[in-house]
């Protein structure tokens, strides 16, 4: 009777142990965060991991152009929300330069993609499982969103969601006036 008690706590950790291990053989595409935390003001964060195809992307790949990063993920409302309104940012800003990246955190690599598909992102998305660069981003939940001007300074940065013409504005006001300002006639 003794042995039949132990059992079941010995199978519990076996699983416990099994899930473990099993954890760390997941795969993690975000190579490397620098996990210094900053904000508004101060020099991004580094970072370099894979796009949800397996491509290498890394921030120093965006030097000298103004970056817009997006904390997305599948699972998110508001993130479903907004993604179309940031598909035509992206385009509509892309003759001026910008360069948007997705980030896709806490979330399967397989949602991830049918999300991507479904709302033909016309910009790639890290996978990042873990959230690590949302922590050295300082990023508490999706949707958020970065703004890096082009001397790579964190210009801008919101948690939650925004309307088009919100973001918009902001980029206009944050990343674009700050790089390019208006001449008076």
């Amino acid at each position: 009777m003794a042995a039949g008690l132990r059992s079941p706590p010995r199978l519990l950790g076996l699983g416990l142990g099994l899930t473990l291990l099993s954890a760390c053989s997941l795969q993690q595409p975000l190579t490397q965060a620098n996990q210094s935390q900053v904000s508004v003001g101060h020099q991004a964060p580094d970072w370099v991991g894979t796009d949800l195809d397996g491509h290498r992307i890394a921030l120093k790949d965006f030097r000298g152009q103004p970056l817009f990063l997006n904390f997305w993920a599948s699972w998110c409302g508001p993130c479903r929300a907004e993604q179309p309104g940031l598909n035509r940012i992206a385009r509509d800003y892309q003759g001026r330069g910008l360069k948007v990246v997705g980030v896709d955190i806490r979330d399967s690599q397989d949602q991830a993609r049918i999300y991507r598909d479904e709302f033909k992102m016309p910009y790639p998305s890290i996978f990042d499982q873990a959230a690590r660069l949302g922590y050295a981003y300082q990023v508490d939940a999706p949707p958020s969103s970065i703004f890096i001007d082009v001397k790579g300074v964190i210009v801008f940065k919101i948690t939650g969601e925004l309307s088009e013409a919100d973001y918009r504005r902001a980029l206009d006001d944050k990343l674009f006036r700050a790089s390019h300002p208006r001449v008076s006639p």
